[in-house]
């Protein structure tokens, strides 16, 4: 009798700890997924342009990060800006996509940029959610005349996400333009 009531007892420890340790998996197996993204540049003469990983042009391929979890940071996308007029310019970068109301709210993006080469990246910029990115722009540091400097993208979903941005995809790109600098 004794023996039944101590077995009883263990079934019912583990049945907890199995439906604790399922209800904690429920709550962070939910994923969502940033698309691949587009970069490009903009500039009246075509003079900046962005590395696509063998030569510098127009547009490259950004990056894809799937099965993000709340307060998930992504790995950062490392990318090439280079100057090719000679003249300085301006560098701004403007968020494009289409407002993704829940999923746009959490996702946080924030440019930093290496204009010494030193490989101290520093913000171009403050982080914003997706949302509110789409249609504004930032400024980055000035771009002189034949010059290069790498910058990196950092994304990450907020730990506030919940099941409401389960399961989505959210694809953004960006924009970058090059305006002269008055001398």
């Amino acid at each position: 009798m004794k023996l039944t009531a101590i077995a009883k007892s263990l079934v019912v420890v583990f049945v907890v700890v199995a439906a604790a340790a399922g209800a904690t998996y429920a709550l962070f197996s939910d994923e969502v997924t940033i698309g691949e993204s587009t970069f490009s540049v903009a500039s009246a003469d075509g003079n900046l342009k962005i590395w696509d990983g063998d030569s510098y042009e127009d547009t490259t391929t950004g990056f894809t990060t799937p099965d993000m979890f709340p307060g998930q940071t992504a790995d950062p996308f490392y990318f090439w800006l280079k100057n090719f007029a000679p003249f300085d310019m301006d560098v701004t970068a403007a968020l494009t996509g289409t407002d993704n109301t829940d999923l746009g709210n959490v996702v946080y993006v924030k440019f930093e940029c290496d204009p010494d080469g030193d490989l101290n990246f520093s913000p171009a910029g403050s982080e914003w959610t997706v949302n509110q990115w789409i249609g504004g722009s930032d400024t980055f540091p000035d771009l002189g005349s034949g010059l290069e400097y790498q910058c990196l993208l950092v994304a990450r979903l907020d730990s506030s996400a919940d099941n409401s941005v389960s399961g989505q995809d959210l694809l953004f790109g960006a924009t970058f333009t090059g305006t002269q600098i008055a001398e």
